[in-house]
């Protein structure tokens, strides 16, 4: 099993349980160069950017990724794992 993220410090960031959903703070990757695994187990590497869910008119926070000249967003339900690069 992979962890959810690691703080910019390397230590071991765990998501926040929430009435049985797990809720991630992507907040944190923005303007991060990150290693992001989808649910599929795809791993994507590149420049995040955060989508809060009330800005991008979603019911989830997002994070987009510049993977090469591609922007990919990744819904909060989408995303296995992240990680600070």
């Amino acid at each position: 099993m992979h962890d959810n993220s690691l703080q910019q410090d390397g230590r071991s960031h765990r998501p926040t349980l929430l009435q049985g959903e797990i809720i991630m703070n992507l907040l944190q990757y923005n303007n991060q160069r990150i290693l992001l695994v989808d649910i599929d187990g795809k791993s994507w590497s590149g420049m995040a950017y955060y989508c809060d869910a009330d800005t991008n008119e979603t019911e989830e926070d997002a994070l987009t990724v510049k993977v090469g000249s591609d922007y990919i967003e990744f819904l909060e339900s989408d995303i296995q794992s992240v990680k600070i690069n």
